[in-house]
């Protein structure tokens, strides 16, 4: 079933899944704070938060196609917007020189590059933009091997996901 670029389908249960997953490891993840080591909670923040957003891309490059996963997204990555300004300046999470934190006010601005990137590839392939696949293996969406610019967007979204975190 062929989509417009910009659609809107009810979530599934599986989009729910993943969302609430996080959420629920995350706020686990928090409410037990002290159960970690001083050098552990830093770690564990910026550990959680890498791992979800290039989670976002390498597991959820489909689901994020349907507006209204992206806009759930969108809210999860509001809130971690909030607890970023609430936590930026707690001298506990320092990690060098940067908050453990930092990392959290930057899904907003890669959920919105992975859909330029999205929307650019659809302008110049006129298909959607697909995860990477090994050499000779299709995708098990779109049924084809990623070329080039699947590539690209690959690199450029992870190089931008770790450039906004040391920023």
């Amino acid at each position: 079933m062929k989509h417009s670029f910009f659609y809107f389908k009810k979530l599934t249960g599986w989009n729910i899944a993943g969302l609430a997953g996080y959420i629920l490891f995350s706020l686990f993840g928090y409410g037990y704070c002290s159960l970690f080591t001083p050098d552990e909670l830093p770690q564990f923040l910026l550990g959680d938060i890498l791992v979800m957003q290039g989670l976002l891309y390498l597991l959820g490059y489909k689901k994020l196609r349907n507006m209204t996963v992206f806009f759930c997204w969108c809210a999860v990555g509001l809130m971690q917007v909030l607890i970023y300004f609430l936590l930026k300046d707690n001298p506990a999470l320092k990690v060098g020189h940067l908050s453990a934190v930092v990392a959290f006010r930057n899904t907003i601005p890669l959920l919105l590059l992975f859909q330029s990137l999205r929307f650019l590839y659809f302008k110049i392939q006129g298909r959607e933009l697909i995860m990477l696949s090994k050499l000779g293996q299709k995708d098990m969406y779109d049924n084809r091997e990623s070329d080039f610019f699947d590539v690209i967007s690959f690199i450029i979204y992870f190089s931008a996901m770790i450039y906004l975190s040391a920023q």
